[in-house]
């Protein structure tokens, strides 16, 4: 009999891959065979991947249909194995499975929806940091607002939307009929975990996307303001910049504001 460490390997190798060396330790008894005794096991396993699957992409599972979701979960567990640690991160892979494999490709929205539901568990389990406040700002003197840098909230993230999943989403979340599927100008959202602990998100304008995308980059607030010339008229340019600033603000975006030395 191999040790335990052994029979561990060899259970997961029969599990991931139904290599079944294990067989040769389990005995029949008076009802089953040792081949359906391990069946069951296996089962049960997938059966709970499966359920994984559904709990991490609910929406995900209405578009498709009961039909077609039981094909791509059985499909997916088959040609993903898990290797991981934590059932948190199985559907990892699943953006680019959709993405991939017949007949999802065929439905690039599918790949997105999923996409944005791992975006949005993402947020929801980020480190719980500290949140700046409009007071923070506020206190900060004029002489030193060009030297303003932000730090994000580690929950912060932006998904970029070439399909309107985004909106099918909310639909289906509040058990509406999606719009048809419709590829049209990219479109960026922010997404988080806001001060209730619920997951938010908000799109972006072109102005906030650039905006953010500077302060991400660890441009202070000058570099911003300079960058955004170019796309807004410069006796709009602090207006603007304050509104986004004070509503990320309201928001909980924003860990840190600091002055570049």
């Amino acid at each position: 009999m191999p040790g335990l460490t052994k029979l561990q390997q060899q259970f997961s190798d029969y599990l991931l891959s139904r290599n079944d060396e294990i067989s040769a330790c389990i005995v029949d008894d008076e009802r089953l065979n040792k081949h359906t005794r391990l069946e069951i096991y296996k089962n049960a396993y997938a059966i709970r991947l499966k359920i994984c699957i559904e709990t991490d992409h609910p929406v995900l599972g209405k578009y498709l249909g009961d039909k077609l979701f039981e094909t791509m979960a059985d499909d997916y567990i088959k040609k993903h194995p898990s290797h991981c640690t934590s059932l948190r991160d199985y559907c990892n892979d699943l953006p680019g499975y959709l993405d991939k494999t017949e007949p999802f490709t065929s439905t690039p929205i599918l790949a997105e929806i999923s996409a944005f539901e791992r975006t949005m568990l993402d947020a929801f389990d980020a480190y719980d940091d500290k949140r700046a406040t409009v007071e923070d700002l506020k206190s900060i003197k004029a002489n030193k607002w060009p030297s303003i840098k932000l730090d994000f909230h580690s929950s912060v993230r932006v998904f970029t939307a070439n399909w309107n999943s985004v909106e099918s989403w909310q639909a289906l979340k509040n058990d509406h009929a999606p719009p048809g599927a419709i590829k049209g100008t990219q479109q960026h959202w922010l997404v988080w975990r806001g001060v209730d602990l619920l997951t938010q998100f908000k799109s972006l304008t072109n102005e906030s996307y650039i905006m953010f995308n500077r302060f991400e980059s660890a441009d202070n607030y000058a570099d911003v303001c300079e960058t955004l010339l170019a796309h807004v008229p410069e006796d709009t340019i602090s207006e603007l910049t304050l509104k986004y600033l004070f509503e990320w603000l309201n928001y909980g975006l924003i860990k840190n504001i600091s002055i570049d030395s």
